[in-house]
């Protein structure tokens, strides 16, 4: 599978291009995918025109909160059965 990438708004899965035009406001989501020897990865960057909404931010605190809490259910040693109490 060859790499890719894509640009559409944050919020939604990667979409066709369009002649929308970026605003003080927008989001943008810019993603770069590849694969080596069976082995897939993914780089996602979201983005903000100009100073982040006051939910935008909220929303990042809480994706942040959930990405903490899952890589400690995940860290080394830990059984499955442990991961999944999380």
């Amino acid at each position: 599978m060859p790499g890719s990438q894509r640009l559409g708004r944050s919020g939604t899965s990667p979409i066709s291009w369009s002649e929308d035009v970026f605003r003080g406001g927008s989001q943008g989501h810019h993603e770069i995918g590849g694969s080596r020897h069976g082995y897939y990865a993914g780089l996602i960057c979201t983005y903000s025109i100009a100073a982040p909404s006051d939910r935008l931010r909220r929303v990042h605190e809480i994706e942040l909160a959930g990405l903490e809490a899952a890589l400690e259910a995940v860290r080394p040693g830990r059984t499955c059965s442990e991961r999944s109490s999380v």
